[in-house]
């Protein structure tokens, strides 16, 4: 059996391009019956039929936190998607060979945010104590659900985040001692420093003390700082950055299920495509609709304040994955099999599965091989509230335009 994603449909014939470009053409009408002389062959009518999919279930696993494009740290209580809880983890590198310390510098945390991905009150000030960890961690490996210990009698420093996109957090000389005693020790090599370092001390936690929101912070450009008295000044990049996330006291309503950037939740879809007959050369179009239940998820909001945000998410992903392979770390990754856009003149999101839709007509759905739809997960905490009940209006459903003959 062809892999799918592979897989580049020759089996279709030439008649199957023209007739996608025919197709396109007549999209827009409405009532979609027999169409013109030139157009299509004589009694050739285009159809739209509506697949329910009946079957999306939640599955829950825990996604990796470290090194990616942001990492969150924070808390606020959403009354639908539960109270969550971010603790922002962070180490700062070696500083490069020309650059040069002293002793009485004094070190800051350079922190970059995302302000359009804020997720609680965006006008409202968010406390945070900064504090040493207190085990070993690698960003490589790290889970969103896994817990860090930290060291509550090492505090570092403290800020506060208010509607700015920037802050410059000046860390204990305590801090910096230990940084400049690595940073300055000629013994070790510097292809070794750094990892000495990690394995001696653990970084620092980004904890809040207050529950208004939660911030994305921007991990290619949040760094550490080193001024001296002179005015000269040492950036130095991040080693490693991650985030772990505790959340409790969801409420979700019926026929609602959650779909979660963290991949707490993520959907595991049976699509239906197996069953349906169709010639795969007369499929123009097949879109797999999800209806966001933006009801639930605006009512929810209702008695906070206005500069309450959920972060939008726009993009949703599909992957088709053998159902052998380890589940999340096959699905977590950049390479979906195909995504799809949130479109709020309907509210909700479409993705075009029309390549998948004719390899199945072709050859079949492939046994052990399952659907998986998620968002993102480039570390900004997003969440969603899709219809997954085929009773209701705004049931999943697929949507297939195709050409049928009259004339049989």
């Amino acid at each position: 059996m062809q892999n799918l994603k592979d897989s580049t449909f020759s089996s279709l014939s030439f008649f199957s391009l023209a007739l996608v470009i025919i197709l396109i053409g007549i999209s827009g009408c409405e009532n979609p019956g027999s169409v013109g002389t030139g157009l299509t062959p004589p009694g050739a009518e285009v159809v739209i039929d509506t697949v329910n999919v009946n079957g999306i279930d939640s599955l829950h696993t825990n996604a990796n936190s470290g090194g990616l494009t942001y990492f969150s740290a924070g808390q606020y209580n959403d009354p639908l998607f539960g109270n969550l809880s971010a603790n922002g983890m962070l180490e700062p590198s070696m500083p490069s060979a020309r650059d040069t310390l002293h002793k009485d510098d004094k070190m800051m945390m350079r922190i970059i945010l995302n302000g359009n991905q804020v997720y609680g009150d965006t006008a409202a000030s968010q406390d945070f104590d900064i504090y040493e960890i207190g085990e070993y961690w690698s960003a490589t490996n790290r889970k969103v659900k896994d817990d860090i210990k930290i060291d509550s009698n090492a505090k570092v420093g403290s800020f506060t985040v208010g509607q700015q996109d920037s802050i410059d957090v000046e860390l204990s000389q305590t801090w910096y001692d230990k940084y400049y005693n690595y940073a300055t020790d000629t013994t070790l090599a510097a292809s070794e420093a750094d990892s000495v370092f990690q394995h001696n001390v653990y970084g620092l936690a980004l904890v809040a003390q207050n529950s208004n929101k939660i911030i994305p912070l921007d991990a290619s450009s949040t760094r550490f700082v080193i001024t001296s008295q002179d005015s000269d000044t040492v950036s130095v990049r991040m080693a490693k950055w991650a985030y772990s996330l505790d959340r409790s006291n969801e409420s979700y309503p019926q026929h609602s299920i959650p779909l979660l950037s963290t991949f707490e939740s993520v959907f595991d879809v049976n699509l239906g495509l197996s069953k349906i007959d169709y010639d795969p050369s007369t499929v123009s179009k097949t879109e797999l609709i999800l209806y966001q239940n933006n009801d639930a998820m605006d009512q929810s909001l209702q008695s906070g304040p206005s500069t309450v945000q959920r972060p939008p998410e726009k993009n949703v992903q599909l992957h088709i994955i053998s159902d052998s392979l380890a589940i999340p770390e096959n699905i977590d990754t950049p390479n979906p099999f195909t995504e799809g856009q949130y479109n709020a003149a309907d509210g909700a999101y479409h993705m075009d599965i029309t390549s998948l839709t004719q390899q199945i007509l072709l050859d079949k759905f492939p046994e052990g091989q399952k659907f998986y739809i998620t968002f993102s997960n480039n570390g900004v905490i997003t969440s969603s509230l899709v219809y997954s009940d085929s009773t209701q209006s705004k049931a999943p459903k697929i949507v297939i335009t195709h050409l049928k003959n009259t004339n049989k």
